[in-house]
């Protein structure tokens, strides 16, 4: 069987976290882009809101309920996690000057043992960006094709 790789972007990290142990076959490495690891701030602040529960329904309620976050399980395949640094920063932004995407602090996409790159970009666009695509490429090749002679 070849090996193979996954990769999740925001919400679809979380998901990616909680299918994993399910699956009949573990993958070479695990890229999560943006990933929230625990009830994030704007998830928790907006959560109450009817026009965010409509929008988000019971994943958005999930985002905010720190219990279930805790709950996803961490992948036990070699994982990297990237971070966007380019959210605003300032006191009176809601999430402060702490380093951010824009939606996430980077601090709330931290998993114990798991390293964490930072990226300079927005949330929405981390995916799209040169520096995640060619550190993500050459983590894949190093773990994909360890031991494997000349498959490249």
């Amino acid at each position: 069987m070849e090996p193979y790789i996954v990769v999740g972007h925001s919400l679809g990290a979380v998901l990616l976290r909680c299918v994993l142990p399910r699956l009949s076959r573990s993958p070479a490495a695990c890229f999560l882009l943006a990933p929230p690891s625990r009830a994030c701030f704007f998830a928790r602040q907006l959560a109450p809101r009817l026009p965010y529960r409509l929008l988000t329904g019971e994943m958005g309620q999930l985002l905010a309920d720190e219990k279930f976050m805790q709950s996803v399980p961490v992948p036990q395949c070699p994982t990297w996690i990237y971070a966007g640094t380019g959210g605003p920063s300032a006191r009176l932004f809601p999430i402060g000057d702490e380093p951010n995407d824009g939606v996430l602090k980077v601090s709330e996409t931290h998993l114990a043992g798991v390293p964490v790159v930072l990226v300079p970009a927005m949330h929405t666009y981390l995916m799209n960006s040169r520096v995640v695509v060619r550190d993500l490429l050459e983590r894949a090749r190093t773990v994909v094709f360890r031991g494997v002679p000349s498959a490249r």
